[in-house]
């Protein structure tokens, strides 16, 4: 956009539609805009705001595909109806201030136009809608930028830090962005809206508030790869240390419960599109609902150095609109070569005089080796066990509570003086917020009297300081999610949750199983055999898989099983059946084989692939033609799955 003075463009690109229809704003006032036309574009933004907030619709919001037709409906939301309504009061206003002073675009029209507080208003509306347009694109935020372990003692951040100014991120930049519909224009304008990128200017900020850091000196001379200027990490600044990162999750959770009560909606949904960092802007929202200070409570004082990068000589102009054409500092063309250059420069301006002023930092580099995950530098230290690992009991044993070890005990009672309470809920978060749970309560004193005396039986072994030593002796940390089995654990732990898993799995049809297996597969058969619960209606059904590592892993009795058979030219999926059992084995060539023993039919029922594939999309499972195998792990979803395939209703 033009900084042309009339702001004709970005009115233009706004959708006025349903405006003109509900008569909020007719054709002639878009050019002759008065009072009442800016009154009224007001009142349409108060109240959409109101309507958003008590009816978010969050799913309304959410696309997997941007078309035409879901750009005219989301124009159409009460969000978006409520910016453009504002942007359009906005404008209409600046408009207004430059048909009363009846400006002309020259130097002198501009000082009468800087003449009055009108004028001065309708020339900030102007710039800043300008800047809005191009920042939003042309602008990159550093969020994370260093380097990690063992590279950050020979100044690797450094090097991240200069490379960040490479003609290569940039185009790396537009070729990721450089196609795509730009979604608060888009949704603005009701049609697609893309925005080339320019990337002109980098920012970013420092982790701690000292100058002395990663950017610090960090410049690219004139002449180096190429740069017809100096290319550096210019100070700007300190922050104002204001924020939420001294607040806990709990006080974010509670004013988030607190303001969902509110009679007057919740103000900020996180839905893109309400406003820049939802998070503060809803614990500011609920500070101020109690009637707290959220300018003091917000501020923490943490400050942080601000940095700017300008990439090319004429970036404040581009980026309000001035300049169509960015004149960058680094050539463009051979951009892998300008990232040599530069990594070249790094070379020699950082890592060889380190080197040289400490000989023994290369040598701690070398110590590191990634096939030993656990003495890598970069590895995540766990803490030591400790009575810190424990202080729930340390805490309640203080303040006089006596605890007692029951190994076998389930039941969820509660003795609260003259009440009891018995029920299915656990003392958990899960129990609190996401079960459905069921209990008793009663005052009856024969009850109480009973419960009383079963406590009494249960509370013989306490729990001392001397067992939780021994506790703390035999405690051995689990280990991180990536390395050994902490991955396969935690991915088991949704599916234990869930209780029953459901797997898609893709078989070929085989005439028959190789020779040197038949004793293993036909010993599988035999035991599974015996776990059918009718043979009149199902039979043992045997399915050979090479490798899948994660199905072996993961998969287990009782498990549901829908195969999805091709063979040719047919392609269709089958009547789920149920794990028995498995056998797994490393054959001669060295593969791991493994045979799953199902529970089938002996007439199942069948459906086509091109319904089931389709109807898997409709719950969001997308499969490809090749299916492998896929666990579901959406109870729902795969309730929906199941009921395709099943001649009976499916509970799951």
């Amino acid at each position: 956009m033009r900084i042309t003075m009339t702001g004709g463009d970005a009115i233009a690109a706004i959708y006025k539609a349903d405006l003109y229809k509900d008569g909020v704003l007719n054709r002639r006032e878009v050019t002759k805009p008065n009072e009442d036309t800016i009154s009224r574009l007001r009142k349409a933004a108060e109240l959409a705001w109101k309507k958003h907030r008590q009816f978010p619709g969050q799913h309304e919001h959410k696309a997997e595909d941007y078309t035409e037709r879901l750009w005219k409906n989301r124009t159409l939301l009460p969000l978006f109806r409520a910016k453009r309504s504002e942007t359009l009061a906005r404008l209409l206003q600046a408009r207004k201030a430059l048909n009363d002073c009846k400006f002309i675009p020259t130097v002198a029209g501009l000082g009468q136009l800087m003449a009055s507080a009108s004028g001065r208003r309708a020339l900030e509306i102007t710039v800043r809608g300008a800047k809005a347009e191009h920042v939003g694109i042309d602008m990159l935020d550093i969020t994370i930028c260093g380097a990690i372990p063992p590279y950050n003692p020979i100044l690797g951040g450094k090097l991240v830090a200069m490379l960040m100014c490479s003609p290569e991120i940039g185009r790396a930049y537009t070729k990721r962005y450089g196609a795509k519909p730009s979604i608060i224009a888009s949704s603005m304008a009701g049609h697609t809206v893309c925005r080339p990128p320019r990337l002109v200017f980098l920012g970013t900020t420092s982790l701690y508030g000292e100058r002395l850091n990663q950017y610090h000196r960090v410049q690219l001379p004139a002449g180096t790869a190429g740069a017809k200027a100096a290319i550096r990490y210019m100070y700007l600044g300190e922050s104002v240390g204001f924020g939420s990162s001294h607040l806990c999750r709990e006080t974010v959770v509670e004013l988030e419960l607190f303001l969902a009560q509110s009679t007057r909606g919740r103000r900020v949904n996180s839905i893109f599109g309400e406003g820049v960092s939802p998070r503060l802007r809803k614990i500011r929202d609920g500070l101020d609902s109690l009637g707290l200070r959220s300018d003091l409570l917000l501020k923490h004082g943490s400050r942080r150095l601000v940095y700017g990068v300008p990439l090319a000589t004429n970036f404040q102009k581009t980026l309000i609109g001035m300049a169509d054409t960015p004149h960058y500092m680094l050539p463009q063309r051979n951009c892998f070569d300008i990232t040599d250059s530069i990594a070249q420069y790094w070379c020699n301006r950082w890592l060889v005089p380190r080197l040289m002023n400490h000989p023994d930092v290369i040598n701690s580099v070398a110590t590191n080796d990634i096939r030993i995950p656990d003495r890598h530098a970069a590895r995540v230290q766990l803490p030591e066990f400790a009575e810190e690992m424990l202080p729930l009991f340390y805490r309640i044993q203080k303040k006089g509570v006596h605890v007692f070890l029951a190994p076998d005990l389930h039941a969820k009672v509660l003795l609260c003086g003259n009440k009891v309470v018995v029920g299915s809920a656990n003392l958990s978060q899960s129990s609190f917020k996401y079960r459905d749970e069921a209990a008793l309560v009663t005052t009856d004193r024969a009850v109480v009297r009973s419960v009383r005396d079963w406590f009494e039986q249960r509370v013989s072994e306490p729990i001392t300081p001397e067992w939780l030593s021994i506790c703390a002796k035999a405690y051995r940390p689990p280990k991180p999610n990536g390395f050994g089995n902490g991955g396969r654990r935690a991915r088991r732990t949704v599916r234990q949750r869930m209780g029953r898993a459901v797997w898609i799995v893709g078989l070929s049809p085989m005439e028959q199983f190789p020779e040197s297996e038949l004793p293993i597969q036909e010993r599988g058969e035999a035991e599974a055999e015996k776990r059918v619960k009718d043979k009149k209606k199902y039979e043992v059904s045997s399915s050979r898989m090479v490798g899948c590592k994660g199905l072996v892993e993961n998969a287990r009795r009782g498990d549901s099983w829908i195969p999805v058979w091709k063979d040719g030219a047919s392609h269709y999926a089958e009547e789920h059946g149920r794990v028995l059992g498995r056998k797994k084995f490393i054959n001669k060539a060295g593969t791991l084989v493994t045979y799953f023993f199902v529970e089938s039919a002996r007439r199942p029922k069948k459906v086509g692939w091109g319904r089931f594939k389709q109807e898997c999309r409709s719950t969001g499972l997308k499969l490809g033609h090749n299916v492998g195998y896929r666990e579901i792990s959406n109870p729902l979803q795969a309730a929906r799955i199941l009921k395709l395939v099943s001649k009976k209703t499916i509970r799951v």
